[in-house]
């Protein structure tokens, strides 16, 4: 008889777990789905429980702060729209090559997602648990990125130039303007790829100039 009883109390609970596994994923997917039509900053509570079918309070119950529910978002988002792989870039020995095969695939990744990443990014200077997870997440990304497509090899005044133009050139605002000109994104990404090459050149007489 007791183990009858306990064999019930442990079906409810795993019911329970169930439900409340449904319910967080619900409110996850709501918050992703207004996101992506208008923004974090015009997302509210009152939005989220109502596309999610639950009340406020639960809502708080799942995701007690803003980070939780960001950090939520973030990852559900990115299951469905993973980074592009871009480890057979790096073994591009040239890094004209190395820095268009990053481009090339930062480009159509961002021609694939830029309506939620643009609203992402464009949000996340005016909420700080926002930004928190920006950059520990896409902007960690891009960071390690810019640091792959200055070689090694360069150095001083060459470095800091080639940085520079990788970090304009991995930005979706860049991205955006290209794509705007009529660029293809393998035109676009060949574009970037010898502005960045050509930034390491020696620029010492011009910028004694300067």
């Amino acid at each position: 008889m007791a183990s009858e009883k306990t064999s019930r109390r442990q079906y409810r609970q795993q019911a329970r777990a169930r439900q409340q596994e449904e319910t967080r994923r619900r409110i996850t997917e709501a918050v992703v789905e207004l996101h992506e039509r208008v923004g974090p900053v015009r997302t509210t509570i009152s939005d989220v429980a109502e596309l999610a079918g639950v009340g406020r309070m639960t809502v708080y119950k799942h995701f007690p702060t803003d980070s939780d529910l960001f950090r939520a978002c973030g990852s559900l988002w990115s299951e469905r729209n993973p980074p592009p792989d871009f480890s057979a870039c790096m073994e591009q020995i040239d890094p004209q090559q190395r820095a268009q095969c990053v481009l090339e695939r930062l480009y159509r990744y961002y021609r694939e997602t830029h309506v939620m990443m643009g609203k992402i990014l464009r949000d996340a200077s005016l909420l700080p648990a926002l930004q928190e997870v920006v950059d520990e997440g896409w902007m960690g990304l891009i960071r390690q990125l810019e640091h792959d497509l200055v070689p090694q090899g360069a150095r001083g005044a060459a470095a800091r130039r080639m940085r520079a133009a990788a970090r304009v050139a991995l930005d979706l605002h860049s991205w955006e303007i290209l794509a705007a000109a009529g660029l293809t994104d393998r035109a676009a990404a060949a574009v970037t790829a010898r502005w960045i090459a050509a930034s390491g050149s020696s620029l010492a007489g011009a910028e004694r100039s300067l």
